[in-house]
């Protein structure tokens, strides 16, 4: 790739904006999934396969750098790679190891109008095999009646209580809420979580389901980012949970359309299990209170383009059954 930047005999700095190959296509720099049989793949200064690829977390602009005490080529937001910012992303090359890890916003791609997911935290593959580790912070927005909502917080929260806290030790979490904050409350955030060990509750974060431990891997054979073990919930709507369930998540990505599973339980009699797929989301819990008020709310609820619906107890049989581990 090219530069026209001044070379410092001291340190070589470059800027990595928009970059581009001695034909003047654009370079990428980060992770991508490819629509055909190829899955996920990395990518550094080099063409991404093809320009309908799903971009998952690239480094858009900034500085590239080699630190020789690591061996590593570190690329992406100034701030982020001076140490003074939590924001923004970064790919980084580990030429001794052949590892490739990066941070920052990942998009799953798989949004629409009425199901979206917001998430940060970071990536990493060796390049000898074909296994994407992520460890990411999630919003999960979606459309359930507000009854609903609420019933399931109150039933999460009563029946964990015995359960695991959630870590906030983690440094990948100060990465997530640092992305997932609007700027206004970042060092709210951050400060929060430095000195007081806790998760502000900010409005922006008090969506359908926040979590803040999701550990995922890409599956190339059913492609799909598979999440199977204990996650990290931090509230559902406004009901703070802070607590480490059972969980799988699994967001499975087709021409098709992308398919986004969600499974969580805090015992064998409390479950509650989502599937959206198209337009439609199907719901099924454990409480039959809860899908009797899903039920009723079906037509309040539903519109032209999302639609809500009971699932069977077999569509979510199937889905664990099926959900690698």
């Amino acid at each position: 790739f090219r530069f026209d930047d001044a070379i410092n005999q001291d340190s070589v700095v470059l800027n990595i904006d928009d970059p581009i190959d001695a034909d003047k296509n654009p370079l990428s720099i980060g992770f991508n999934v490819a629509n055909d049989s190829t899955g996920f793949y990395t990518s550094f200064f080099s063409r991404r396969h093809s320009y309908s690829d799903d971009m998952i977390l690239i480094a858009r602009s900034g500085k590239m750098f080699y630190d020789e005490r690591t061996g590593e080529f570190k690329c992406g937001d100034d701030k982020k790679l001076k140490g003074k910012s939590y924001q923004g992303s970064v790919v980084t090359f580990n030429e001794p190891l052949k590892k490739i890890s990066g941070e920052g916003k990942i998009n799953f791609n798989a949004n629409g109008d009425k199901f979206k997911i917001s998430a940060a935290g970071t990536i990493t593959n060796k390049l000898a095999d074909t296994l994407f580790n992520m460890d990411i912070v999630a919003l999960f927005d979606f459309i359930l009646p507000k009854q609903a909502l609420t019933m399931m917080g109150d039933t999460i929260y009563s029946s964990s209580r015995e359960l695991p806290n959630v870590s906030t030790d983690r440094n990948v979490l100060k990465v997530g809420l640092g992305e997932l904050a609007e700027e206004k409350n970042y060092d709210k955030v951050i400060n929060k979580l430095e000195k007081e060990n806790t998760i502000a509750l900010l409005d922006e974060f008090k969506k359908t389901l926040m979590i803040t431990d999701l550990k995922m891997t890409w599956k190339n054979q059913s492609r799909a980012f598979v999440g199977v073990g204990a996650i990290g919930i931090n509230n559902i709507g406004k009901k703070e949970i802070q607590k480490r369930l059972f969980g799988k998540v699994q967001v499975t990505k087709k021409r098709s359309g992308d398919i986004i599973g969600i499974y969580f339980e805090t015992n064998a009699d409390t479950w509650y299990y989502f599937n959206f797929k198209g337009k439609t989301l199907s719901v099924l819990s454990s409480d039959e209170s809860f899908n009797k008020v899903i039920k009723e709310n079906i037509s309040k609820v539903s519109e032209d383009d999302y639609r809500i619906v009971l699932a069977s107890l077999r569509d979510k049989t199937v889905f664990l059954k099926y959900l690698e581990y």
